[in-house]
């Protein structure tokens, strides 16, 4: 009995023992004095948060569970630019602080290590719990993706995408203004105005200047339509805090389906001749109905001979054929259409001539010039030019010229009659001189030249001279069975005024440049012996003559008259003075001077 009752007592204080109450996870509270901290190396108010542990359980009231230690950790992506400190905390409250330059969520983890009192014995135990802090990138510091389409067909729409990064590579995104609200970070976008191009809004109108923010993932993103004018379309972007403004280019180009067509074509009018080499080149250009140029369109070139093929156009709507040479003669008619507009239609015909000589002409140059005994002996130029039936020169063909003996006049005795020779002769009396030049063969131009000698005149002091002699004749060219007659070709042994006239290139093409010299050139005897002349130099002031820089106009005309008395003062009239009469204009114009004699510079 007495054993009984002892074991009645045991039981009955075991009943009175508490019982024991380990850990959970839940009874470890954590909390953080900020529920975002911006990413950052922590010297920021906003960039540091403190991490607070308390544990909710009575066990630790009444001693039961004794706190050895809270431990902190975070994962590493988040701790290697950042910190978590103090690692391990063993008073309370237990405390950290943590800050990282990487955005997003870090998960930090506690720890807790306890010793459990049960009964009389004691056991170590461990409990964890974990808390998400938030980190929310920094400002925006660049553009780590621009996406869009470089080049864009007129009047069609394109997406320009963002995304931007902070200073450490964090997406700048829209998470913490969706959590706690605000607006997020933007970008402006303006195009140029006063164009059709513009961004599409959210209620379907166009407009040049709209700002559009980041979501949630960091895109932001917006529709363009390029202007409906070929070139390119200047988009600014004005972008948040330190990244600056840039401008964008999005090349507009044309339609590639073409409503119009141009052609141009060397030579035009389009006629050639069968020769076996010349050939056409003809330029087609097509435009959009915008009036673009239709890069990369498609054509189809035919012509009344069969001939075909597809061509394509290039990056300015044009594309080039070069046709030709042919050997036969006739008219070919060219076709070139579109394929993706068949109504837009080019139509050429070309015409291939004969390549032979059909005509010639005959010219002189000068048509008037000092008589054989003037010296310096100059002698004139006859030249024959045969064309085919395009106007273009035909060489290697045989020309005869003769002098038209009948036509020969003069107005005193003639020395010698006028010859023509098929070389250059220096010497008047040079017996090469001839009535007839046979067998002078046209050059790479078509032109065939012979040399004239004109009529020879007595001198002062011979029988029949005369002061003012002069004669003329005409020169007949022979080609084939044509025959063309000169003008009349004068020659006179008294001072006169000739013209020559010369062209830098004989033979040009359409578009091309050429050089026309005409000469003005005293003939006849010089101003040796002469009776006096009265002159009267009128001389303009008006406004234009005194423009050139750095001399004017009037400053030349003064010289040139100085040049002209001094002429007059080389040489001594017979039964006589010279008069000169000085008279300016620009107003009232009058007055006059006798000039005698001068000594000084006349100004």
């Amino acid at each position: 009995m007495k054993i009984v009752h002892g074991i009645l007592i045991l039981l009955v204080l075991g009943l009175l023992v508490p019982g024991s109450a380990a850990l959970k996870s839940e009874e470890i509270e954590i909390t953080s004095s900020h529920a975002w901290i911006t990413a950052g190396p922590g010297t920021g108010i906003d960039e540091t948060a403190t991490i607070t542990v308390k544990i909710n359980n009575d066990s630790v009231t009444n001693g039961t569970i004794t706190i050895n230690e809270v431990l902190f950790s975070c994962p590493n992506e988040f701790l290697s630019v950042g910190a978590l400190s103090p690692a391990r905390d063993t008073l309370s409250p237990y405390q950290a602080t943590f800050h990282t330059k990487k955005s997003g969520n870090a998960t930090i983890t506690v720890t807790v290590k306890y010793t459990l009192l049960e009964g009389e014995s004691e056991s170590q135990h461990t409990m964890s719990n974990a808390f998400v802090q938030k980190v929310d990138h920094a400002t925006p510091y660049a553009f780590a993706y621009l996406d869009y389409d470089t080049e864009l067909t007129v009047n069609t729409d394109t997406t320009i995408e963002i995304r931007m990064v902070d200073k450490y590579r964090n997406v700048i995104d829209s998470r913490k203004e969706d959590s706690v609200g605000g607006d997020a970070e933007w970008v402006r976008f303006q195009c140029s105005s006063g164009t059709d191009a513009g961004f599409w809004d959210e209620d379907g109108s166009l407009t040049d200047d709209i700002q559009k923010q980041v979501d949630s993932d960091g895109y932001l993103a917006v529709d363009f339509k390029a202007a409906s004018l070929a070139g390119e379309n200047v988009i600014n972007l004005i972008c948040v805090t330190a990244i600056p403004r840039m401008w964008i280019t999005i090349d507009g180009v044309g339609e590639e389906t073409p409503y119009s067509v141009e052609t141009a074509i060397d030579p035009s009018p389009p006629r050639l001749p069968g020769d076996g080499t010349s050939f056409f080149t003809i330029i087609y250009t097509f435009y959009d109905r915008f009036g673009n140029p239709s890069p990369n369109t498609t054509v189809d070139f035919s012509t009344s001979l069969g001939e075909n093929r597809e061509i394509i156009t290039n990056g300015y709507g044009e594309t080039t054929i070069r046709y030709g040479p042919k050997t036969s003669i006739g008219t070919v008619k060219l076709t070139t259409t579109s394929v993706l507009n068949t109504s837009v239609v080019s139509i050429l015909n070309l015409i291939f001539t004969s390549s032979d000589g059909t005509s010639f002409d005959v010219s002189v140059n000068p048509s008037s010039m000092p008589s054989a005994e003037v010296t310096p002996f100059t002698p004139g130029q006859i030249r024959v030019l045969v064309t085919d039936d395009l106007g273009r020169g035909v060489p290697n063909q045989t020309v005869s010229f003769r002098i038209n003996t009948a036509t020969i006049t003069n107005s005193t005795t003639l020395l010698s009659p006028p010859k023509i020779a098929a070389t250059k002769l220096t010497d008047p009396d040079d017996g090469a001189w001839a009535d007839v030049v046979t067998g002078v063969e046209t050059d790479e131009n078509g032109i065939a030249l012979v040399y004239f000698k004109p009529g020879e005149f007595p001198i002062e002091g011979e029988d029949g001279y005369l002061a003012f002699a002069r004669g003329s004749c005409t020169v007949t060219a022979d080609w084939k069975s044509y025959s063309k007659e000169t003008s009349s070709i004068e020659w006179r042994n008294y001072p006169y005024l000739r013209v020559e006239a010369e062209v830098s290139n004989p033979t040009v093409g359409p578009g091309e440049t050429f050089d026309v010299t005409l000469r003005l050139i005293g003939d006849g005897f010089e101003l040796i012996k002469r009776d006096p002349i009265d002159v009267v130099l009128a001389t303009s002031r008006a406004y234009t003559m005194l423009k050139e820089d750095p001399t004017d106009r009037l400053r030349y005309a003064m010289e040139a008259e100085q040049a002209f008395v001094n002429v007059l003062k080389g040489t001594s009239p017979d039964g006589g003075v010279d008069n000169i009469g000085l008279l300016t204009f620009g107003g009232k114009s009058f007055g006059n001077a006798r000039i005698l004699g001068m000594d000084k510079q006349w100004k």
